[in-house]
C-alpha cells in the first residue's frame, strides 16, 4: 500500500511554470519526464504519458498495454521511476485517488458476532477491505465481490446491512437472491453473524401470495430472502415489492442463473429492476423502479464459460458501465463460430478488468495472506484400471455409440452428451445404465440438471440411450467395478478417521448404488437429498455426529455449505467445469476450518470418457484466470465446451 506522507510532501504537480520550464530544456531532458493523469477509461487509475515515446520500453512491465498505474502499484512505479532517472509530475493533486487505498484497512464502526481469530469487529482484513471499497463508499451504487469460496462472502452482505442501518443511506429493502437451496443457511448465517432478522419467500403460490401481504404489513428496514426462479415465478409481485424502495440487492453466486440474456429468468430479472433498461443511438437508457438502489454481485467465478456472462451480470447492476451488446461484442469478441455465430475466441481482456477494477474487489486463495489461515489443498487424480469384464462392456458401447452417431448423423451437442453420460454410467457404476433404460423421464430430469448447454434436446438424447443399452447381450452389474474398490480403500484405510466427502452428479441414479456399498462396508454416512428440512438435518448431522463419516451428494450440495469438519473430498465423478469443481473442493476448505491439510482424489477410469472430460476441463479454466489471476490474456479461447470437445471426451479423437 502507498505511504500517503512521502507523496504528500514531494510529488510534483504540473503546473504552467513546469510547462514553460520545459520548453528551454533539451530533448533528452524532456524525455526523462512522465505525466500522470486520472484516467478516463479507467477509473481509479492514472494514465501515464511521456514527452517522448522511448519511455514506454522502460516501464512496459509496471503500465501495461494501455500504460495506466493503479494505486496499489503506484509505489513500484514510482520506484522505478527513481531508479532509471525519470521524473513524475501529476495533472492533479494524487491524494483522493490515494486516500481510497489508505483507507480500505480501517475498521468498521459496527461489530459482527465472530469467535474466529484474527478478525477485527467480527471481520477478516480481506472482508474490511470489500466494505470500506465496495460499501463505505457511496458513490458506487454496484459492486462486484469476488472471494474464494470459503472466505466468508456472507459476512460482506451482513457488514453492509449494519452500514445502511447504522451509518449510510438509509434503506426499505434488501433483497437476497440465492440458489434456492441456500435461503434457509442464509438467513441462519446473517442472524448469527448480525443479529439480521429476515423473511424467505418459499412454498406454493398460495402460501408466497400470503408472505407477500406479510411483507407489504412490515415496517422499514425490511430483509428478504429469495431464490433466482421466484422473480420469474414471480414477476408482478416482486415488481411491486422494488417499486419507489431504496433497495439494497445482493446477489450470490449470480453467474450461475444469470450469465445468459436470452433466458427468461433473465427478462424477468431485468424488468423488476429497471423500468427502461437499453442503449438507444449510443446513449444508455436505463430508468430504475426503485427511488434508489445499490447492488453487490458476490461470486467466487464470475466466469462460468465465457467474459459474455460476466458482461450479461454487469449488465444488471450497473447497465451503462460496459456499454451496449454490439459495442461489448466489438470491442472484446476476436473470433465467432462461422455456423452458430456464437463468440468462441475473445480479446483485450486486461483492457476489461481495468474497466471493472474500480468496482471489483478480490480475495483470492493464491494470496499468501489469506492462504494461511486455509487448509493446504492436496490433490490426487487416481487412475483406476478396470476389470476386464467391465472393460469390454465398455468398449462395446463405445463402439455402438460413434456407429449410432454416424449412421443417423446425430452430431448435436444433446445427442453426443448422452453418449458420453452412458458411458459415464459404467465409469461409476455398471447398474445406473440399467436403471437408465428403465426410467426415461428419471433420465430427462437428469440431463436438464446438467445445465452445461443453452438448450439440450433430452427426449432424443434418452432414446438414444436406451437405443445404446438395448444392443447389450447381458446386462452389466456392479459386481466387479473396481471404482467403489478404491473408494472404500480411501474410507476404510487411507481415511478411517476423517469425515469425508462425496460428490457425484447422478443422484437419481448414482446415490443408490454407492449408499448399497456403503452399508456393505459398515460406513455411517448421510445423503444430502430430498426437501430443503432433510437437507439440512443430513448437514448438521454430518458436522456435529462424530459417528458420522461420509457426506453423500450432487452439485446440489457443492456450494454455499459449510463442512469444515470433513478433512477428505472425492469427486467420485467430475462435474463438467472447473469452477464447480472448485466450488466442491470450498465445502471444507473454509476459513472457520481447524485443519492443516485437507485431501481431494479425483477418481478416474482408465481410457475412459472421465479422463479425457478431465483433460479438457483443465484446459479450458481460462478466462477468470485471465481476468484475475493474471494468466495469458490475449485470443483465449472460450472455457464452455464446444461440440468438437465433446466429440474428443466421447471418442478420443
Amino acid at each position: 500500500m502507498t505511504d500517503l506522507q512521502p507523496l504528500r510532501s514531494s510529488y510534483t504537480l504540473l503546473t504552467e511554470s513546469l510547462l514553460n520550464e520545459w520548453e528551454s530544456q533539451s530533448r533528452d531532458d524532456q524525455a526523462q519526464w512522465l505525466i500522470l493523469s486520472p484516467s478516463d477509461d479507467f477509473l481509479g487509475r492514472w494514465s501515464v504519458e511521456g514527452i517522448w515515446p522511448n519511455w514506454f520500453l522502460d516501464f512496459e512491465d509496471v503500465v501495461g498495454h494501455y500504460r495506466t498505474v493503479s494505486p496499489t502499484n503506484l509505489d513500484l512505479f514510482l520506484e522505478q521511476a527513481r531508479e532509471l532517472e525519470y521524473h513524475v509530475a501529476f495533472t492533479d493533486p494524487p491524494e483522493e485517488m490515494l486516500e481510497v487505498i489508505a483507507r480500505l484497512a480501517d475498521p468498521p464502526p459496527f461489530e459482527l458476532n465472530s469467535m474466529l481469530e484474527n478478525t477485527i469487529h467480527g471481520l477478516f482484513p480481506w472482508q474490511i477491505e470489500a466494505f470500506n471499497k465496495l460499501v463505505r463508499d457511496e458513490s458506487l451504487n454496484a459492486g462486484l465481490v469476488i472471494h474464494d469460496t470459503g472466505t466468508g462472502k456472507t459476512a460482506f452482505i451482513a457488514a453492509a446491512i449494519k452500514w445502511h442501518e447504522e451509518h449510510g443511506h438509509p434503506y426499505s429493502l434488501a433483497l437476497i437472491v440465492v440458489k434456492k437451496n441456500n435461503k434457509a443457511d442464509m438467513q441462519a448465517k446473517l442472524l448469527k453473524l448480525g443479529g439480521i432478522s429476515s423473511i424467505i419467500v418459499e412454498g406454493t403460490p398460495k402460501k408466497r401470495e400470503h408472505i407477500y401481504e406479510k411483507i407489504q404489513e412490515e415496517e422499514n428496514p425490511l430483509v428478504v430472502i429469495t431464490n433466482y426462479e421466484k422473480l420469474r415465478d414471480d414477476e408482478e409481485y416482486f415488481k411491486h415489492l422494488v417499486e419507489d424502495q431504496r433497495l439494497l440487492v445482493f446477489w450470490d453466486e449470480m453467474p450461475t442463473r444469470l450469465s445468459n440474456r436470452t433466458s427468461r429468468l433473465y427478462k424477468a430479472t431485468k424488468d423488476v429492476l429497471w423500468r427502461k433498461h437499453g442503449y438507444r443511438k449510443g446513449e444508455m437508457n436505463a430508468d430504475p423502479r426503485p427511488e434508489w438502489m445499490r447492488q453487490w454481485e458476490l461470486t467466487a467465478t464470475p466466469i462460468e464459460n465465457s467474459p459474455e456472462g460476466l458482461y450479461n451480470c454487469l449488465r444488471l447492476i450497473h447497465p451503462a458501465l460496459l456499454g451496449s451488446v454490439d459495442g461489448f461484442q466489438s470491442e472484446y469478441v476476436a473470433w465467432r463460430n462461422p455456423i452458430s455465430h456464437k463468440p468462441e475466441k475473445w480479446r483485450n481482456l486486461d483492457r476489461l478488468e481495468g474497466r471493472i477494477e474500480h468496482i471489483t474487489h478480490r480475495a483470492s486463495k493464491k494470496d499468501p495472506e489469506i492462504a494461511k489461515m486455509f487448509p493446504e489443498i492436496m490433490e490426487d487424480q487416481i487412475l483406476i484400471d478396470w476389470d476386464p469384464r467391465d472393460r469390454a462392456i465398455y468398449d462395446t458401447l463405445t463402439g455402438k455409440a460413434m456407429k449410432v452417431l454416424e449412421e443417423e448423423n446425430l452430431f448435436e451437442d444433446a445427442n453426443i452428451l448422452a453418449l458420453i453420460q452412458i458411458l459415464q454410467m459404467m465409469c461409476d457404476a455398471p447398474s445406473m445404465i440399467v436403471e437408465s433404460a428403465r426410467n426415461r423421464e428419471i433420465w430427462n430430469d437428469a440431463m436438464e440438471q446438467e445445465g452445461t448447454w443453452e438448450s439440450v434436446q433430452v427426449s432424443r438424447g434418452s432414446e438414444l440411450a436406451v437405443q445404446l443399452i438395448t444392443t447389450l447381450k447381458k446386462a452389466p452389474t456392479d459386481e466387479h467395478h473396481t471404482k467403489f474398490e478404491v473408494l472404500r480403500e480411501i474410507l476404510q484405510e487411507k481415511h478411517p478417521n476423517d469425515k469425508v466427502l462425496i460428490f457425484m452428479t447422478w443422484a437419481d441414479y448414482g446415490f443408490a448404488p454407492i449408499t448399497a456399498k456403503l452399508d456393505e462396508w459398515g460406513i455411517t454416512y448421510v445423503v444430502y437429498d430430498g426437501t430443503e428440512k432433510q437437507r439440512l438435518a443430513a448437514k448438521d448431522r454430518f458436522r456435529t455426529d462424530p459417528t458420522v463419516q461420509a457426506y453423500l451428494s450432487s452439485d446440489r450440495g457443492s456450494d454455499s455449505i459449510d463442512l469444515p469438519e470433513a478433512a477428505v473430498g472425492v469427486n467420485y465423478n467430475l462435474p463438467w467445469t472447473w469452477t464447480r469443481k472448485r466450488q466442491r473442493q470450498g465445502r471444507n476448505n473454509r476459513v472457520d476450518s481447524t485443519l492443516a491439510t485437507t485431501w481431494w482424489y479425483d477418481l478416474l477410469m482408465a481410457g475412459s470418457v472421465e479422463l479425457r472430460k478431465a483433460e479438457i476441463i483443465a484446459t479450458k479454466r481460462g478466462y477468470h484466470e485471465a481476468l484475475f489471476d493474471g494468466a495469458a490474456l490475449e485470443d483465449s479461447m472460450s472455457s464452455k465446451l464446444t461440440r468438437e470437445d465433446l466429440l474428443y471426451i466421447l471418442s478420443g479423437k
